[in-house]
């Protein structure tokens, strides 16, 4: 059964903050039904796309037309979009990027913070 897989990470940061990966597994063809239900599921909520980013900073929800409480609203509707196909399963790796370069001065072989997560 072929499987896919989405991973999206935190972003840009520092050798002092936390790096967060997150992914969804699911076989191929939850993925295609997924595909085929989104955009409704957009079109339903009124939002053009969706990235978190946008969602969980206010300068891109007014970029958006969209108050705090309505993107909350949307958050939690999407996450009860996804979890309805019990196919999903949801993994988060997150790394303390201050202790990890602490243990990898210690270890030749040192791997990216991504690398580790995904591993």
């Amino acid at each position: 059964m072929p499987i896919r897989i989405y991973l999206d990470g935190s972003g840009h940061h520092d050798a002092k903050g936390v790096m967060r990966l997150g992914s969804a597994v699911a076989p191929e063809a939850a993925w295609n039904q997924l595909e085929k239900q989104w955009p409704a599921f957009l079109l339903e909520h009124q939002f053009p796309r969706l990235h978190m980013k946008e969602l969980m900073h206010g300068s891109s929800l007014a970029k958006l037309g969209k108050s705090r409480e309505e993107a909350n609203s949307f958050i939690k509707g999407a996450i009860n979009f996804l979890l309805k196909d019990r196919a999903f399963r949801f993994f988060l790796c997150e790394i303390n990027l201050a202790e990890y370069s602490k243990v990898n001065v210690q270890n030749a072989r040192r791997k990216s913070p991504e690398a580790v997560c995904v591993d």
